[in-house]
């Protein structure tokens, strides 16, 4: 498993956003699609946030939700989770929608 999840926002109206960001792998409990456009990643209790909100779009210049008619998003985290032994940090490779549209990350949500 790798040590982080590098992947990169997109799109996103805050500039700063727009940049590489790093989950702690080691700290995530579960990862879930809650909806077309979100991922939910459940962290240990006793962290700074308990859930990451990833937002997913299908442009890289701003949110347009994507087509999912499974739960391609979660399936990416997961597979970037459980894959790569001994490596410390693996990026995240979303690929495309339903519909065949490349997914970007729009935005992160700590709550």
């Amino acid at each position: 498993m790798a040590k982080f999840i590098s992947f990169d926002v997109a799109g996103n109206s805050n500039n700063y956003e727009n940049n590489t960001q790093l989950i702690n792998a080691e700290k995530i409990i579960s990862i879930e699609q809650a909806s077309q456009s979100e991922v939910f990643i459940h962290l240990e209790a006793g962290d700074i946030s308990d859930k990451i909100i990833i937002k997913l779009s299908k442009s890289k210049t701003s949110f347009v939700s994507p087509v999912l008619t499974s739960n391609l998003g979660a399936r990416a985290f997961n597979n970037v989770v459980a894959g790569k032994p001994g490596v410390r940090r693996s990026y995240l490779n979303l690929g495309k929608d339903s519909n065949g549209d490349q997914m970007y990350i729009n935005k992160v949500t700590y709550s």
